[in-house]
């Protein structure tokens, strides 16, 4: 068995271990387009614990120290014709879960979100409007704000619960919802521990070090596979 070298972090260390073949032919099953489900099912295999709680920081980043310790060649993978992983990897701070105060009258705090909102998000979110939507719903509360969902929330009541703020952010007057929005973006640049993370119509991609003008990557679990399991799962 191929032993996957720890994950070291400031505040946690991560052992993971190699998937069997029955278990990688199990996830080439899942919906190919239900990035952030197969990548719980995923962790739950290569790891102890449940991957569902962790933030989607520390998911991309295990699923892409996966990749780069069982590919093929250099640790630093190529992504794309002129990209590797370490254009896309930042590791500037340690991860904190402390919301970040974004200085609005009404106290608006922004959290980071973690892998059980990302699959809630994933279901009812169709186009990178939605997920922007669907994010500032998740991860924007106020700080006098309580009885907010836990991880313990049943995935249909969370969904509602999102719905229903998702519904009151779309009837914000322009100006306010521009500002807020705004907002927002920068809160997220500081919760980017590891990867600048951006949006598309699949959901959430991680972005080029240099910025524009480069594809985003998204960080995917049948890049951890290889070719045999792959064809048995087909």
């Amino acid at each position: 068995m191929l032993l996957i070298p720890q994950v070291q972090l400031p505040h946690i260390n991560f052992d993971m271990r190699e998937l069997t073949i029955g278990e990688a032919i199990g996830l080439v099953k899942l919906n190919p387009s239900a990035h952030e489900h197969t990548i719980s099912q995923f962790l739950t295999c290569v790891l102890t614990g449940n991957g569902r709680a962790l933030t989607v920081q520390e998911r991309y980043l295990l699923v892409a120290q996966y990749i780069s310790a069982t590919c093929q060649g250099e640790s630093d993978f190529p992504i794309g014709d002129t990209a590797k992983y370490s254009d896309y990897l930042r590791m500037n701070h340690s991860l904190s879960l402390e919301p970040i105060a974004l200085g609005f009258d009404e106290e608006w705090q922004l959290n980071p979100l973690f892998g059980w909102q990302a699959e809630a998000l994933e279901d009812i979110c169709h186009t990178w409007q939605d997920w922007i939507f669907g994010c500032m719903a998740a991860q924007l509360v106020k700080a006098d704000d309580s009885e907010l969902p836990t991880l313990e929330t049943p995935t249909a009541a969370y969904q509602s619960w999102l719905k229903e703020r998702i519904a009151i952010f779309k009837a914000y007057p322009e100006r306010d919802f521009s500002e807020l929005y705004h907002a927002f973006l920068t809160g997220i640049e500081s919760l980017n521990f590891y990867f600048d993370l951006g949006f598309d119509n699949e959901g959430l991609v991680c972005l080029h070090k240099e910025g524009q003008g480069f594809a985003p990557a998204r960080f995917q679990v049948s890049d951890c596979l290889t070719a045999t399991a792959i064809t048995f799962g087909r």
